[in-house]
């Protein structure tokens, strides 16, 4: 252009071309479809040649040495959703596992401000070292050495040289991390038994569905690529551990789903039908204020505690009114045209027809509150609450043992009595299991091996219960009648839920909560029975019905705490 310019005597990073200067086109990310259209999840993104990945370290070391190569290198290469979580479940893998967790150190592309200058006075330096990330080396608290900007690719143990030979390994991990690894290379299929069951509750990880889905799911690639490349050719825990996560990916979600759907319609309409059985708080007994009626004083000593009070309140210059007096002036100027609603000027508004900032509304709020469920609206006209009433009242955690769902087709009832005023027993049970499904749940005895916790026979239970040595605190409330004890630790029961709710169910799953037994009025009323008549009736006269009033825990059929864990070792 002809203008005379000076070369500067250094340069700057905003320093660019002004001429013939080009847009750059802007960068737009555009997340993977499949075919259809749809998104595509990141274990979809995954699985697109995951068959091809291998370990790029040498895995003739020991086992851990070999064990944490093969972590690092699966880890290396992938692209991991960042707003998804899947890292972080990673890390929590590897705690619990017991490797070290590399923090990924933040790059750094320039030098400092005062390094810059320095470099920039040296004649020796070319401009193209400038951009080059300056060599950094941090050692994070679990004993790895992250080396340059990212640093993943290259990091080894601190307990390693570069040759790969292990050190002293027991000045940089800790006894209880060395006892982790030996647990879980000893027995990994019991390892991922806890670590997907008791661990993730502890750890708070079930209470999100995105994690039930995604840490399985990450672990089958984990263990997927370890088999893949032989990393341990003696060991066959690793197959079984790959068939415990296969199952985790099918139940680890039932979980959320069966907590969700529990307790359905025809539990909360038995529970609105005959009142709420788990533990709420209720008066003391008559007894209790007999032995207080001691402390009840008579009209004169309550007449003459009060003219005390009154003296005292004078005394402090408080003046006492009468009944009488306050009456008449809380109502004085109160007339009909006050309390209209309709006023403009009512600063409050009404507080039915305004909104969150008080400003009014044309239409009134709507107040949603949860609308009772009743047994007509589930099976119509029915005779069952007067058949009917509650039984036993059990908490307990039990296991799904089966599930029968209902016949497609409404079968006429076999057992019918005439000339009888009251309904029958039997034709009613026999209605519902034309209606619901039937889920028998048996007893699950030491699910929890942490803890001695035995089934509860709460205070509202009603009826015969086996008194069994294992639980001596079973209140001894057994009615004189022909119905059979109940045994909570080894009784299966049968349990009433709507199809739609069964639908959740596996078989072997775990639920607990309290569990209400139907029986028939003659067995709680001690009443003469009457007899049952027609083929089956003595069969169907013997069985009694459960529905669940509360839920508590939903868990899967694998479930394992973490009691002995390194006993093995010890």
């Amino acid at each position: 252009m002809g203008i005379p310019t000076a070369v500067l005597k250094k340069r700057y990073e905003e320093d660019e071309c002004k001429t013939n200067a080009k847009r750059r086109p802007a960068i737009v990310y555009r997340p993977k479809t499949n075919a259809a259209g749809r998104r595509k999840e990141w274990w979809e993104q995954w699985e697109e040649g995951e068959d091809r990945r291998v370990t790029n370290g040498n895995l003739s070391g020991s086992p851990i040495d070999n064990l944490i190569r093969a972590a690092d290198d699966f880890k290396a290469g992938r692209t991991w959703p960042t707003q998804l979580g899947v890292e972080y479940l990673w890390d929590q893998f590897r705690r619990y596992v017991g490797l070290p967790v590399v923090p990924v150190s933040q790059k750094t592309s320039k030098p400092a401000p005062d390094d810059r200058e320095e470099l920039l006075d040296d004649g020796d330096i070319s401009d193209n070292d400038i951009d080059e990330p300056m060599a950094s080396a941090i050692v994070s608290g679990n004993g790895f050495i992250v080396e340059g900007g990212d640093g993943l690719e290259n990091s080894l143990p601190q307990n390693h040289t570069e040759e790969g030979t292990p050190t002293d390994s027991d000045e940089v991990m800790s006894k209880e991390k060395e006892e982790q690894l030996l647990f879980f290379l000893g027995d990994p299929e019991r390892a991922m038994k806890i670590f997907l069951s008791s661990h993730m509750r502890s750890e708070g990880l079930i209470w999100s569905d995105r994690n039930l889905i995604a840490m399985p799911r990450l672990l089958s690639f984990f263990f997927n690529f370890l088999l893949r490349n032989n990393v341990f050719p003696e060991s066959s825990g690793f197959h079984r551990s790959l068939a415990v996560i296969d199952l985790a990916r099918k139940e680890l979600p039932l979980t959320s789903q069966i907590a969700k759907a529990l307790p359905d319609n025809f539990s909360e309409a038995c529970m609105e039908c005959w009142g709420k059985k788990t533990d709420v708080f209720r008066p003391p007994p008559p007894t209790m204020q007999e032995e207080n009626s001691e402390f009840e004083l008579d009209a004169d000593q309550t007449e003459e505690l009060a003219k005390e009070f009154e003296d005292d309140l004078k005394a402090s210059s408080v003046q006492v009114l009468d009944n009488d007096v306050i009456q008449e002036d809380t109502t004085t100027g109160i007339t009909d045209e006050s309390l209209d609603t309709g006023v403009e000027d009512n600063s409050w508004h009404d507080w039915r027809n305004s909104d969150a900032l008080g400003n009014s509304t044309t239409e009134s709020a709507n107040w949603d509150f949860p609308q009772p469920r009743f047994l007509m609206a589930l099976m119509g006209p029915t005779g069952f609450p007067i058949t009917h009433t509650t039984g036993v009242v059990e908490r307990s955690v039990r296991r799904v043992k089966s599930i029968t769902p209902p016949p497609n087709a409404m079968d006429k009832p076999p057992f019918t009595r005439d000339n009888v005023p009251n309904p029958d027993p039997d034709s009613v049970e026999f209605g519902l299991e034309q209606r619901f499904t039937k889920v028998v749940m048996e007893p699950w005895a030491n699910w929890d091996a942490t803890n001695d916790l035995m089934p509860q026979i709460l205070e509202a239970s009603r009826g015969p219960v086996a008194e069994d040595e294992a639980c001596p605190d079973v209140p001894g409330n057994a009615l004189d009648g022909g119905l059979k004890a109940h045994n909570p630790h080894k009784d299966d029961i049968t349990v009433f839920m709507e199809p739609l709710a069964a639908e959740v169910l596996c078989s072997g799953m775990g639920i607990g909560g309290t569990w209400v037994q139907l029986v028939r009025s003659h067995d709680i009323d001690k009443g003469d029975a009457p007899a049952a008549e027609g083929e089956g009736a003595s069969e169907m006269a013997l069985q009694r019905f459960w529905y669940l009033e509360e839920l508590m825990m939903t868990l899967p059929s694998y479930y394992t705490t973490t009691e002995s864990q390194f006993s093995n070792m010890i």
